[in-house]
């Protein structure tokens, strides 16, 4: 790797250009190419793995893979782009580095990158396209990691003897879990979506709810800031891309919505939204940032 943080940082700005400078069809036809996008696949893995090391340098190599992804669509030329093998191994590299990193901050002191909303935001938009490439995987991969911390999560609040750092860890993971499905149902709007995908996103979309069941019904007792700004993160995105005139109300999602939660219409669905609000109300009126995302969700609702 390259040790030297400037180094490092102009080679992932040059890798960033390649993009900005070629299309995907005129790379895939350079003699290396598939050797190069090999590499680079493994340099942008390894980066991830890093995080803690040059984090700045990694909105370069989500630039370039979030151009590259975008462009599969388009692609006309007939030599392979090979990019249904790597985004999915990028995908899953920030996606479980981001998971990895949490306990470490916590242990260590480190600064949390989940307070830098922006920065957060930048990295979601980006891995909103990339993580709908090759959409089945990403689904996979986030069920199964969801699946796991939420599970861990209640055994830690039923247990009499768990530690307060240990549901602390969960809590950051389900944060960037809800962070993370909240931007790849976002990313519905870049790629021409199935009926399967939007089933999908449907068992996604369950899984957040179901969690925000459990949390709010703690609310007397705790809450977590964080947390809770990335449901809001969450319904902002769910609200974009499924409710209103432009989504069919036969969709999947609302299906899967239906046969897991009960909720069989948009109507039953805006209740949730409405009950989260009054929730937050409630519960987070002297908490700023929460207060400022929920009255805006209930205007962008109206």
């Amino acid at each position: 790797c390259l040790p030297d943080p400037n180094n490092y940082h102009e080679f992932c700005r040059l890798l960033a250009r390649l993009k900005s400078n070629y299309q995907l069809g005129e790379l895939v036809k350079v003699e290396n190419y598939p050797e190069v996008i090999r590499l680079i696949a493994n340099f942008t893995v390894t980066s991830l793995q890093h995080w803690e090391f040059a984090p700045n340098s990694v909105h370069y190599l989500l630039s370039l893979w979030q151009r590259l992804a975008a462009s599969v669509p388009y692609v006309k030329a007939t030599e392979p782009h090979l990019l249904e093998t790597y985004t999915p191994e990028v995908t899953k590299a920030y996606i479980t580095s981001r998971l990895e990193s949490v306990h470490v901050i916590l242990r260590d002191g480190l600064e949390d990158p989940l307070d830098d909303a922006g920065l957060v935001q930048q990295q979601l938009d980006q891995l909103s396209t990339i993580g709908r490439c090759e959409y089945e995987k990403t689904c996979a991969l986030l069920v199964q990691l969801f699946d796991q911390a939420a599970q861990t999560y209640q055994e830690l609040l039923q247990s009499t003897n768990s530690s307060a750092a240990d549901i602390t860890v969960q809590e950051g993971r389900l944060t960037w879990l809800v962070y993370i499905i909240g931007a790849v149902i976002g990313g519905r709007v870049s790629f021409a979506s199935t009926d399967e995908q939007d089933a999908m996103d449907g068992e996604l979309v369950c899984r957040v709810l179901q969690l925000m069941n459990l949390t709010d019904s703690r609310l007397a007792q705790a809450g977590n800031e964080r947390l809770e700004l990335a449901m809001l993160s969450f319904f902002e995105q769910f609200r974009k891309i499924y409710i209103g005139d432009q989504v069919q109300k036969s969709s999947k999602l609302y299906r899967r919505l239906s046969e897991v939660l009960g909720l069989n219409d948009e109507t039953m669905v805006l209740s949730v939204f409405i009950g989260k609000i009054i929730t937050n109300l409630k519960y987070w009126g002297q908490c700023e940032p929460i207060t400022s995302k929920t009255l805006q969700l209930l205007n962008d609702l109206s």
